[in-house]
């Protein structure tokens, strides 16, 4: 029995500094396996190649000024937002969030830069951006 099926909102989150040790760790239960060494690794190319890029995501993720954030945010069953499309839930304009990107809760399968006539369904997960206000905007909704 894993830790998972003991109590189901238990995330595990396992370290892996070995590439071999990923699939042992998921196999234990593990939600995901960060590996510090192949991160390093991305971000020092990162650094190489869009310096620009890295440097403003740093500063909007653990900037001391919570200015601007990317932050997830699931449609809950029962939702207002459940059922409607992008456009016809007019999130941008009623909270100032703009939506990167929708984890669909039927396929697992991101939709990036979503239309504006994609759906929004209970379960899915809107990947968003914006201030700490309009994130707690989006939460009321």
């Amino acid at each position: 029995m894993t830790a998972h099926q003991l109590n189901p909102a238990l995330r595990i989150v396992a370290k892996s500094v070995e590439e071999k040790s990923e699939k042992k760790l998921l196999q234990a239960g593990a939600a995901s396996v960060v590996s510090p060494n192949f991160i390093g690794g991305l971000r020092v190319v990162s650094e190489m190649l869009r310096p620009k890029v890295v440097t403003f995501l740093d500063i909007m993720m653990r900037g001391k000024d919570p200015v601007m954030r990317i932050e997830e945010h699931e449609i809950a069953e029962g939702s207002s937002l459940a059922g409607r499309t992008l456009a016809e839930s007019n999130i941008p304009r009623q909270t100032g969030v703009l939506v990167l990107a929708i984890k669909r809760a039927d396929t697992n399968k991101y939709v990036f830069n979503p239309g504006s006539d994609a759906m929004l369904d209970a379960g899915s997960v809107l990947v968003v951006q914006g201030s700490t206000q309009a994130m707690e905007k989006l939460r009321r909704l």
